[in-house]
Order: C-alpha cells, then sequence, then structure tokens
C-alpha cells in the first residue's frame, strides 16, 4: 500500500534526519521520551493499516475454507467453489469449454437425425425418447457452462481472470441457448413465429438448428437482426435470459479489457523491531535526506 510505504520513507527519513542532523536546539525542544511516543504510535498506525489490508483482501477475494457465511449475492457464482459446495472442475474441461460444447452439440443433432432415420413403428414412444434425449444432453451442457460460468467468477473476483476463458465461456452459452431453442422448437413447433421446418425430415434437422444458431448469436450480440420471434411465454423467458446474461458478458470484457490484471496481492510490511526499519522496505529513497524547515524555536 502507497500510504505504507510512504509512511515508512517518513519514518526512515526522520530517523536519519536524528542521526545525520543533530540540532541540539531542537533535540532540547523534542525529547527523546516523546520521540518514543512517535515511534509507538507510530507502529500502531501500521498495525492498524494491516489490520484493514487484511479485511480488504478477504473482502474482494472469494470464499475460502475458514470464512463462514461470507458468500454475498454478488459473489454467488464465486461461491460455488467454497467449502459448502466445494468440488474440483478438472482444468482440462476448463480450457476446453468450447470443444466440449460442440461435441454435446454435434452427438444431439446426430442423435436426432438417426431418431428420424429409423422411426420406429410407435411414433409416440420415438417422440417420448428424442425428448428425454435431447433433454439429457441440454442440461449436461447446462451444468457445464454453469461450473465454468463459476470458475469464471471466482476468477474475476480474484483479479485473475482470463480473457480466453472467457470468450470460451461465451461462445459456449451461444452453443447451449441454439440447442436449447432446438429442443423447445422440437417439443412445440408453434412456440415460435417464422419457422417453418418439417421436424420430422431428418436433413432439417441441421439446418433447423443452424437457424438457432442464428437466433441465439443474434441475441448473443444484442443486434436482434433474427426474423424468428419467440410466441409462447417460456421461449420469451429464455431469449430475455440469453440477453441479460450477453450484457453480463459484454460488461466483463470490457472491464476485462479496460483494467489491467493484478497479479500478486502485495504482502505484509515488515513489523518493526525496536523501532528501526529495513531501508530497502522503502520504495524510493535519496541518499541526501531532506531535512524539513521546522523554523525558528529560539523562543523556546
Amino acid at each position: 500500500m502507497n500510504i505504507m510505504a510512504d509512511t515508512n520513507c517518513l519514518h526512515i527519513n526522520f530517523a536519519t534526519f536524528f542521526n545525520e542532523r543533530y540540532d541540539e536546539k531542537f533535540f532540547k525542544w523534542f525529547q527523546p521520551a516523546q520521540y518514543s511516543e512517535a515511534v509507538n504510535q507510530a507502529r500502531l498506525i501500521l498495525h492498524r493499516l494491516e489490520e484493514a489490508e487484511s479485511i480488504i483482501r478477504d473482502s474482494i477475494l472469494p470464499c475460502n475454507e475458514e470464512v463462514d457465511d461470507s458468500c454475498g449475492l454478488l459473489g454467488f457464482l464465486a461461491c460455488l467453489q467454497c467449502h459448502r459446495w466445494r468440488f474440483n472442475i478438472p482444468k482440462f474441461i476448463t480450457k476446453n469449454i468450447c470443444i466440449f460444447s460442440l461435441i454435446l452439440q454435434t452427438l444431439n443433432l446426430i442423435i436426432l437425425t438417426l431418431i428420424d432415420i429409423f422411426p420406429g413403428q410407435n411414433k409416440n414412444r420415438t417422440i417420448i425418447l428424442s425428448a428425454v434425449i435431447m433433454i439429457s444432453l441440454q442440461l449436461s451442457h447446462l451444468v457445464l457452462v454453469i461450473l465454468t460460468s463459476a470458475e469464471l467468477a471466482k476468477k474475476l473476483l480474484s483479479h485473475s481472470g482470463n480473457g480466453f476463458l472467457l470468450c470460451q465461456s461465451y461462445i459456449s452459452t451461444i452453443l447451449l441457448f441454439s440447442g436449447i431453442y432446438t429442443v423447445t422448437f422440437r417439443l412445440n413447433p408453434k412456440g415460435w413465429k417464422f419457422v417453418d421446418e418439417n421436424i420430422n425430415d431428418p436433413v432439417q434437422v441441421v439446418e433447423l438448428w443452424s437457424k438457432f444458431l442464428f437466433l441465439s448469436v443474434s441475441s448473443g450480440t444484442l443486434c436482434g437482426s433474427s426474423s424468428f420471434l419467440p410466441k409462447v411465454w417460456y421461449n420469451n423467458l429464455l431469449v430475455s435470459i440469453q440477453m441479460l446474461l450477453s450484457f453480463i458478458y459484454f460488461a466483463s470484457i470490457l472491464g476485462h479489457s479496460v483494467r489491467p490484471t493484478l497479479k500478486v496481492m502485495p504482502t505484509r510490511l515488515p513489523t518493526i523491531n525496536g523501532g528501526q526499519l529495513r531501508r530497502d522496505s522503502c520504495i524510493s529513497q535519496s541518499s541526501q535526506p531532506v531535512v524539513p524547515d521546522y523554523g525558528s524555536i529560539s523562543g523556546r
């Protein structure tokens, strides 16, 4: 902290002033007992500043195992990593979230295409099977995005996040909503306006997903250029949620771009032993200390 560093410099220069610039008149006015009291007060100030530094550091860092009930509303996603819901996310998942998202969506399209090609004799059973598969894969994708978002929020709150993970999480969210929109259309084709694909045609599955991908990109970038419109309440809710999430992503990306990433938080200053500080603890020192002008004390 700059305040602590300035205090250290002032204390060192003040001590150097007494050692090298001995003034008998000033020393008679400023007794050693008063100097010791000033040193003790300086120690107390530094101790209070260290306590304030510790409180500030604990308030901006995510929850840890030693702190209970310290998860606020703003740090909810980061608190998924605290001791109450503590679990370890494999790093290869968070680093390759886009690849896993593409795999899940591709697997979803392949299974739906195979179901449409070989529908079977029982049509109702085929519809139920396709619905279960679609919902299961999209829920898996949703859990994956939530876990990655929790890791991302944890790093952003600790000022250690990187733009690569942020962009991957954003793209994965776009892919997730494109799959969710496809599921809702397959379950209820009348829930969307201006979408006239035949859901029973196996070729139309990929084309349908690509159109909803365009809708997801349009909603994710807040440009609104897609002609597809939700018709029922839950589709309206899904599109609204994606727009809000996209706004949060934009704010996070902008904040990450304009603010330099903080590397390592400063450690505490060395303690004062016997009123002496190391000279290297000061940020900048001059070889010739500046002697302050205290005015005339001849009248004392």
